[in-house]
C-alpha cells in the first residue's frame, strides 16, 4: 500500500520540523513516490514519517552512496526527534 499523508502522522512531522529548526534545518513534508518500510507501518495505523536515513544518492543501485559529512547533522536531527517523542 502507498504511504499517504494522514492525521496520525502530523504530530511526528511537527516534531521533526521543531528538531530541524533547532539545527538550522528547514524540514518539509513532501512526497517521494517511492516505497519503504514506512508504507507498511503507516497502513496499519502506526504514526510514521520517512526520510530519516543517511543522505546520499542513487538509491538501490550499484552506484549508491551516502554523504558522510552530513551524518552528524542527520543523527542530531533523529536524536532531537526521539527526545521530543519521549516528552
Amino acid at each position: 500500500m502507498p504511504f499517504e499523508r494522514s492525521k496520525r502522522n502530523e504530530q511526528l512531522i511537527q516534531l521533526a520540523k521543531e528538531a530541524g529548526s533547532e539545527l538550522g534545518l528547514k524540514i518539509e513534508d513532501v512526497g517521494s513516490g517511492g516505497a519503504s518500510d514506512a508504507n507498511n507501518a503507516s497502513v496499519v495505523g502506526v504514526p510514521t514519517i520517512d526520510g530519516l536515513g543517511a543522505g546520499g544518492g542513487l538509491a538501490h543501485n550499484p552506484g549508491e552512496y551516502i554523504e558522510l559529512d552530513y551524518l552528524p547533522t542527520r543523527i542530531a536531527l533523529l536524536a532531537g526527534l526521539v527526545q521530543r517523542i519521549g516528552k
